[in-house]
């Protein structure tokens, strides 16, 4: 004898509701998630426009006091001198970094780059290069180069080579 299983239409209706309810909170869950991946790159941006904002506002009502109610003004007042202050630093640090970059390669082509002797700290590391180093910098570079042309040529054919055989370059008939 089977048993009977009793089925009221409130309890199928009240499971219905229930799955009707977990799958629209698993769509909302996604949503969220795939809105959280969205703008989670941005949210440091957006704290530091919110800090810059709160701290800046005395200054911005200030400026618009004194430039007679025009916000707009002030606003683009304080935007100019904040970026003065941090793109002219930048600016400034960049043009040295070239131009100490480009003393650099010319004593390298030129082959009077002197290598300074080790400092006392550094005595009891391996240093059997450096005076090499020290006495002909250019020659060790050369060899340098031409050791790593060298050697990444061959890592990469030895990289390249099965998938350039697995290609068919000859035409099929």
């Amino acid at each position: 004898m089977e048993p009977k299983v009793i089925v009221d239409k409130e309890s199928d209706n009240r499971i219905g509701v229930i799955v009707d309810i977990s799958i629209k909170l698993v769509a909302l869950a996604a949503l969220l998630i795939s809105c959280y991946f969205i703008i989670e790159p941005f949210v440091a941006l957006i704290v530091w426009a919110s800090v810059l904002s709160i701290s800046l506002n005395p200054l911005f009502l200030s400026l618009k006091k004194l430039f007679r109610g025009k916000g707009g003004l002030a606003a683009t007042v304080i935007t100019v001198l904040f970026m003065l202050l941090l793109i002219a630093p930048i600016v400034w640090m960049s043009i040295s970094t070239g131009m100490s970059l480009q003393s650099l390669g010319e004593q390298v082509k030129s082959g009077e780059l002197a290598i300074p002797p080790p400092n006392e700290s550094v005595k009891s590391f391996p240093r059997e290069r450096w005076g090499l180093c020290q006495s002909n910098f250019s020659q060790v570079s050369r060899k340098g180069r031409q050791r790593f042309r060298g050697e990444s040529s061959r890592k990469i054919s030895k990289d390249v080579s099965p998938w350039l055989n697995g290609l068919s370059l000859r035409k099929t008939r």
